[in-house]
């Protein structure tokens, strides 16, 4: 799901230079109390693989080896996917609805069918656990409509109205294509994702050098 900035252990050449970049790790925070920058990248989607890369000095130009480096990549790891109903027969919904799942909040202010037997439903979601706008890259591909005899309904577009840090309007559009009789619009579903953190070690030994 992310990827942290990497933490460099050891790298040397086959000259037994030293590779490793000479830089202040430590940084100042807007408290004046000093600590370990950390960084995380990926935007929060499902990846099947993810890149990153790391800046080495070469100290010596005979040394055409990159003899040893050796580390670790800090990453959030995808546990667990659990569908939890944020509002049950919507189109009956005449006031907003609230459901509280984790650290988001959904309100569910208002559905309506349109044209071509289309269902639109338009929510506010609010994150109360921090102020960081990745969470809000998956957060329609998280969530479901389904009608009254379990089928699953396609997006067909996709409106944001305003978004924040911890806090993104939005309508979503949904359809049944190529359903010959489908059911009534039910259930809307957010599917609440697990995350841990795992640090992944990697080393890599005699690579070549430019």
């Amino acid at each position: 799901m992310g990827m942290g900035e990497v933490r460099l252990e050891s790298a040397y050449d086959n000259l037994r230079n030293s590779m490793l970049v000479k830089t202040n790790s430590e940084v100042m925070d807007p408290w004046g109390m000093r600590g370990f920058g950390r960084r995380y990248y990926g935007g929060y989607y499902k990846q099947l693989t993810m890149q990153v890369s790391v800046n080495l000095e070469r100290r010596s130009q005979k040394a055409n080896q990159l003899k040893y480096l050796k580390g670790v990549v800090p990453m959030t790891v995808l546990v667990s996917q659990k569908p939890v109903v944020v509002a049950e027969k919507i189109l009956a919904i005449k006031k907003p609805v609230s459901k509280t799942i984790g650290d988001l909040e959904f309100k569910v202010e208002e559905v309506k069918k349109v044209n071509n037997n289309q269902v639109s439903v338009k929510f506010t979601v609010n994150n109360k656990k921090n102020n960081d706008y990745t969470w809000q890259n998956s957060i329609y591909n998280r969530l479901e409509l389904h009608d009254d005899k379990g089928n699953k309904f396609q997006i067909w577009g996709t409106s944001w109205h305003s978004s924040t840090g911890n806090n993104v309007t939005m309508t979503l559009t949904f359809g049944q294509p190529g359903v010959p009789k489908p059911g009534e619009p039910s259930k809307f579903i957010f599917v609440h994702w697990e995350t841990k953190q795992h640090d992944v070690e990697f080393e890599f030994r005699d690579v070549p050098l430019p």
